[in-house]
């Protein structure tokens, strides 16, 4: 696949970035948050086709439709869909995004965006400077009752005097929470006063409260357009910044210019927003592809051009950086046998089971794990149960598809595992590949494992 971006100013990467959001798999109320957010406030400065925006529309309405799921009882908005607890940083989250959705014309359900009101109002009532490990998720609460014309002020005065106790990014967002009440002087303040704060937040914070935002916007650009790993919330926060920021300090002229990526685009533009992005995908696995593009205005082009390879169907070997992935096949109706070889031997009909234990190994308390089964394109999935064949926690969600299980676990301390069985069918016969087990912390790209990869047989 390849993604290009044409900019009147310095280019943000938006485009690889933004495929980076769509194409992750898990969806909890963060991730689809994330996903859709960067979409509500992009077309403002990229030149897009009407199905272009159609897709960005849709994208954004699915998930709006889908939070009211992921609500709790208290009004809350909770990790994934029906849970009974709501999680406090995720409910401001959440409730962020809602506000620019609706300020930019999308239908949001006045029950949940009324009861999720109601309860960051009463969690953050809560905040005392003895409950400063709590101030992150807090913060996000201060943030999108500001937005909203709801501000707390008293419990963001009360923060802001406990400001030695805070960690950056919490500083540079109760900055941000100012900026929205019209308080320049706190918010620069507390930005001048912060050690390294987090680029994005610091660049939201400055351009909602109007001081010099360069240096952070030049920052965050920065982030973006390198190589690092990047969670989907920190992409999402990066774009909304940088979109808030460029809608308030537009430096890009109008552009004309002709585009060419192969025989998927073929268009001319000429805009006056900032930034035009397109993709293409070769055609029979060519490796060469053609992309032309003509500068036919009178200002400077800067173009990113990103290439995605899918990588053919190689043997994975066993890592575990933090994370350990152990797999066992055995017989279903003897669960506690030993573990056997499902690779070869069985007939199409035939049913087995698989035990994905995934341990914890890094030395330090891991937050939001995921795991990823992927079976072989022979085989059924029948069902799942909580794994007997090893101690550990209980998965906070498992999600269940054609070709995958996907498991979760909200936190593994030091040395505890979590752990699924899945009982599956040998459908058709045939030889094929069986991925490896992945498992990650979404939140810590440098945390994750998986086991090797194999191959099976499945006989008539």
């Amino acid at each position: 696949k390849v993604m290009v971006e044409v900019a009147g100013m310095e280019p943000l990467n938006i485009a690889s970035r933004l495929s980076q959001l769509l194409a992750y798999p898990h969806g909890c109320a963060e991730q689809i948050t994330s996903k859709a957010f960067p979409q509500v406030l992009l077309p403002k400065l990229t030149a897009m086709t009407d199905e272009q925006k159609k897709t960005a529309e849709d994208n954004v309405k699915y998930v709006i439709e889908k939070l009211p799921t992921y609500q709790t009882s208290d009004g809350g908005i909770g990790y994934w869909p029906g849970n009974t607890y709501a999680n406090e940083w995720v409910s401001g989250y959440v409730a962020y995004f809602l506000n620019e959705a609706e300020a930019n014309g999308y239908y949001v359900p006045a029950d949940m965006k009324n009861r999720l009101k109601s309860y960051l109002k009463n969690r953050v009532k809560m905040w005392s400077a003895d409950r400063s490990s709590d101030s992150y998720s807090v913060v996000w609460g201060l943030l999108a009752l500001a937005a909203n014309g709801n501000a707390d002020l008293g419990t963001m005065n009360r923060m802001k005097e406990a400001s030695n106790k805070l960690s950056n990014n919490t500083k540079a967002m109760l900055a941000a929470a100012y900026g929205y009440v019209g308080r320049k002087d706190v918010a620069t303040n507390m930005l001048s006063t912060t050690v390294s704060p987090d680029y994005d937040f610091a660049l939201l914070a400055a351009t909602l409260s109007g001081a010099d935002a360069r240096q952070y916007a030049a920052d965050s650009r920065s982030r973006l357009l390198s190589d690092r790993w990047l969670s989907t919330l920190d992409i999402s926060v990066a774009l909304v910044a940088q979109s808030k920021y460029l809608e308030k300090n537009k430096t890009a002229h109008e552009m004309s210019f002709s585009a060419e990526l192969g025989k998927t685009v073929n268009t001319n533009v000429s805009t006056d927003k900032m930034l035009w992005t397109a993709e293409a995908v070769s055609e029979n696995g060519a490796q060469a592809y053609p992309v032309r593009l003509k500068n036919s205005g009178k200002g400077t082009l800067n173009v990113k051009l990103t290439t995605s390879v899918v990588s053919e169907q190689d043997e994975v070997s066993r890592v575990s950086n933090g994370l350990e992935v152990v797999v066992y096949d055995y017989d279903p109706g003897k669960p506690s046998s030993p573990s056997v070889d499902c690779t070869s031997g069985l007939k199409a009909g035939d049913t087995f089971a698989e035990s994905v234990v995934v341990t914890n190994t890094s030395g330090k308390a891991l937050d939001n794990v995921a795991v990823t089964v992927v079976v072989p394109s022979g085989v059924e999935i029948l069902k799942y149960d909580q794994d007997g064949r090893a101690r550990s926690v209980r998965p906070s969600c498992v999600d269940v598809r054609d070709d995958r299980v996907m498991f979760y676990a909200d936190r593994l301390e030091p040395g505890a595992a979590v752990s699924i069985g899945i009982s599956l069918s040998a459908t058709y016969s045939g030889e094929y590949y069986w991925p490896a087990v992945t498992a990650e912390a979404m939140y810590d790209g440098t945390i994750m494992g998986c086991n090797s990869s194999k191959r099976m047989t499945i006989e008539e």
